[in-house]
């Protein structure tokens, strides 16, 4: 088909990123409306599927060309379910060779989510009894010497385990400046769920950050422009903020140089499925800036060509053009072949 999106660099280099997160098993729940406490309530459906922000946000990765490696940190039980678990993301094209196994705890994390048919609500319950993996895990994984490129040239974090996250991005930042691969390290921080003591401490050490609209609204604010501005105060002074705003769509700051970017959601159909759109998100942007930008630097300057690179609005667009796939389809399966349907990947 006529190419339809302009494309993201074709020179960048492949995008190898670590996700540090948690991985459940998410049990579905359809229901007329929320209950009220101390009732019965009858589900119109039930559905269950492998969960967790940042595996999520690997599958979509792993679907665009460009990915050379998409690679779990998180911890696992043992048995059988933890290790279909486990075959199913490497299925995927998510690896899962660094996850620990917690001896004597037993399958995966539970999530169960009630969805509300009538406002289209979401809740969440989900219990995870598992550790989460010492800080050593990915330490080791970024020498400060390096004789080769190291592994990695993107690490996501999700937004858990502040007393941990803090120390480790703090490492990884002055291990990869000592080792003189800073600039092509690029460390992202998910920031959803509000009321977790010491995630912003970590701001001032990520490069890029994404925001959720609960959160902004928990910190007072009803609009992402008015939000990321305060936000940016405390971050790190070159970072790329990104918050989602649901049906109202999604907006990025670039504080190094004020750019302001706003995009709507995209399409107009009917919502199917919106478990998992955040991570989906995420993984657009992760995957948009890798290609636009060299790693490390969220506004290089460079003398390399601008031809075939994305600029901020570009990247935005394409992030929340595949959350916007995601919402109107069940699962994630799919979705990289439909985004190069659209033209994005042609040429």
């Amino acid at each position: 088909m006529a190419n339809a999106h302009p494309h993201p660099a074709t020179g960048a280099p492949d995008l190898r990123i670590l996700a540090r997160g948690a991985i459940f098993i998410d049990v579905l729940l359809h229901v007329h409306s929320f209950p009220l406490e101390d009732t019965k309530t009858r589900a119109t459906s039930t559905s269950t599927r492998r969960g967790g922000s940042a595996a999520n946000t690997l599958c979509a990765l792993a679907q665009l060309p460009g990915v050379a490696s998409a690679e779990l940190l998180c911890p696992f039980g043992e048995g059988d379910e933890a290790r279909r678990v486990r075959d199913d993301l490497r299925d995927r094209g998510v690896g899962t060779g660094l996850c620990p196994v917690v001896q004597g705890a037993e399958g995966v994390p539970k999530a169960y989510i009630i969805l509300s048919e009538s406002t289209s609500s979401r809740t969440i319950i989900n219990h995870n009894p598992l550790p989460f993996p010492s800080p050593t895990v990915i330490r080791s994984l970024f020498p400060s010497t390096p004789s080769s490129p190291p592994r990695f040239n993107w690490v996501h974090f999700e937004g858990r385990d502040p007393d941990t996250l803090l120390p480790t991005m703090q490492h990884l930042s002055r291990t990869a400046s000592q080792g003189g691969y800073r600039r092509r390290l690029t460390l992202s921080l998910e920031c959803e769920k509000p009321g977790r003591t010491g995630l912003e401490e970590c701001l001032p050490e990520a490069d890029v950050v994404f925001f959720s609209r609960e959160w902004a609204q928990h910190a007072g604010f009803e609009n992402p422009r008015a939000f990321l501005l305060f936000t940016a105060l405390r971050a790190k002074r070159d970072a790329i903020l990104f918050c989602t705003w649901g049906k109202e769509g999604a907006a990025l700051l670039a504080p190094g140089s004020n750019d302001f970017v706003r995009a709507s959601a995209f399409g107009n159909g009917e919502a199917v499925d919106t478990v998992g759109a955040g991570d989906v998100f995420i993984a657009g942007a992760i995957y948009a800036l890798s290609r636009r930008l060299r790693s490390g630097q969220p506004q290089p300057e460079d003398d390399e060509p601008a031809k075939g690179r994305w600029g901020l609005e570009e990247c935005l667009r394409f992030a929340s053009e595949l959350a916007g796939r995601k919402v109107v389809r069940e699962g994630l399966d799919g979705l990289g072949e439909e985004m190069g349907q659209a033209g994005y990947f042609d040429g």
